[in-house]
């Protein structure tokens, strides 16, 4: 058994669909702030490895999942947003761009760590000032790293897509699978 260190419901999801089912779902509070000259992918890592071992220090003995996503145009990061104002920065950031989302997955058994680092590269198409400020209204984006969902209505914003789209929902489904499967966690039969 293993525990998810979040509290996204997404990457439970993708957990399901794969047959992983964690024990119990807790996340960790850590501090997310970017460090001086850190790219996106180096933050998503390391705050993917700090989650980890912050859950390891409350249970040494369980595999811990955690991650982090990260998205950013070349190398301004668009945080998470936590109001509808901040959803519509963000979405005039992204509007006709190319950007690209980072996702490092982490399992974490006591200090022994193992991860990867998905990168997936998306484009969205010119937004107008009406579809900006009818997605804002939805509320999808807060609390959504970029200021959106994939799975959401923000996914008709979209033109190209190339990587894993499960990382850009919350957890890259291949890399997690063969991380567990090399902590020695089964998957479980979904009913």
């Amino acid at each position: 058994m293993f525990i998810l260190g979040s509290s996204s419901n997404s990457r439970l999801e993708i957990l399901k669909k794969i047959g992983f089912i964690p024990e119990k779902q807790e996340p960790s509070e850590i501090d997310e702030t970017p460090k001086r000259s850190e790219t996106p992918k180096m933050l998503s890592t390391r705050l993917a490895k700090a989650k980890g071992l912050k859950l390891a220090e409350k249970y040494p003995e369980k595999v811990i999942l955690s991650a982090d996503t990260v998205v950013a145009v070349g190398r301004k990061i668009i945080d998470k947003c936590n109001s509808k104002e901040e959803v519509i920065l963000a979405m005039k950031t992204l509007s006709g761009k190319n950007h690209r989302v980072f996702t490092t997955v982490c399992v974490t058994l006591g200090a022994k760590q193992s991860f990867r680092a998905i990168e997936t590269k998306i484009k969205f198409k010119r937004l107008t000032d009406e579809e900006i400020l009818f997605f804002a209204n939805t509320g999808e984006g807060i609390g959504k790293a970029g200021g959106y969902s994939i799975s959401g209505f923000a996914e008709s914003f979209i033109l190209e897509i190339h990587g894993s789209i499960s990382a850009v929902i919350g957890l890259p489904s291949y890399e997690t699978t063969n991380l567990l499967k090399a902590k020695g966690v089964k998957r479980s039969l979904i009913l």
